[in-house]
C-alpha cells in the first residue's frame, strides 16, 4: 500500500510575524529554512525513500520541499506542483495580524474564521493588494475571494480519492504545501507504505513501522 508523508512548511516570515497568510507568497524565515533540513536528515536518519513529490504552488512549500530533498540527496526526485495544494484562502484577513484581530474583533469571532469547517473569512476586497489573480501561476484558475475549510477540501479531492491523476504516484510520493485541516493543504508531503501522521517540519516524529495504512508527516 503507498505511504503519504505530510510535511508542514517551515516557519514562514508571515508565521514570524504573526500574520494571515493564505495565497499570499510568502518565504521561509531563516528558522523555516533551518526546520525544513532538519526534516530532511530527520527521514534520511529514519531510513525513508521517495519515489515522487508534490507541493503547491507556494514559496514557502517548495523550498521546503527542496530542502528536505537536498537533505535526503533526493533532488533528483520528479515533483508535482499544484495550485490545489495551496493553503486555505484567508480572504480580507490576508496579511492582517492576528493579535490585532483578536483585539479588535474578539478572540472568538477570529477562532471562528480560522476554525469553523464551513464559515469563511471576510471576502478580500477588490482593491487589496493581495489579490493573486493576476499572478501568471494562477492562470485559468478561478482564484477565490476568500475560503472556508470546506472549500478547501473540496478543491484538494486527490488526497482523499485519487481521482488528481496528474498528482498520483505509483509507489512512494512527497508533498510540500502549507497544512490546513484539509490535509494537504498548506504542508510538504512525501508518500510510502505505512501508517498516517502529521506534524510541522520541526516537530516530526517518525510513526511506527509496523503500521498498515498511510503515513502523513
Amino acid at each position: 500500500m503507498p505511504q503519504l508523508v505530510l510535511l508542514r512548511h517551515g516557519q514562514s516570515q508571515w508565521n514570524l510575524e504573526n500574520r494571515f497568510t493564505g495565497w499570499w507568497d510568502v518565504d521561509l524565515s531563516e528558522q523555516g529554512i533551518a526546520e525544513a533540513r532538519a526534516a530532511g536528515l530527520t527521514l534520511r536518519t529514519h531510513g525513508f525513500d521517495f519515489d515522487c513529490c508534490f507541493t503547491s504552488v507556494l514559496t514557502r512549500a517548495i523550498r521546503t520541499l527542496h530542502l528536505v530533498l537536498h537533505e535526503m540527496d533526493r533532488l533528483w526526485l520528479p515533483v508535482a506542483k499544484d495550485w490545489r495544494l495551496n493553503e486555505r484562502h484567508y480572504g480580507g484577513l490576508t496579511g492582517l495580524n492576528k493579535q490585532e484581530m483578536i483585539d479588535k474583533v474578539g478572540a472568538e469571532q477570529v477562532k471562528i474564521w480560522r476554525r469553523s469547517y464551513d464559515i469563511p473569512p471576510p471576502n478580500l476586497p477588490a482593491d487589496s493588494p493581495y489579490d493573486v489573480r493576476g499572478d501568471r501561476r494562477y492562470a485559468g484558475v478561478e482564484v477565490p475571494r476568500t475560503e472556508s475549510l470546506k472549500d478547501t477540501i473540496a478543491r484538494a479531492p486527490f488526497l482523499t480519492t485519487g481521482r488528481t491523476s496528474s498528482l498520483r504516484c505509483k509507489r512512494a510520493s512527497a508533498c510540500s504545501s502549507p497544512p490546513t485541516a484539509t490535509a494537504c493543504a498548506e504542508s510538504s508531503n512525501i508518500c510510502r507504505t505505512s501508517a498516517m501522521k502529521r506534524s510541522s517540519a520541526s516537530k516530526f516524529r517518525p510513526a511506527s513501522r509496523s503500521s498498515t495504512s498511510s503515513r502523513m508527516i
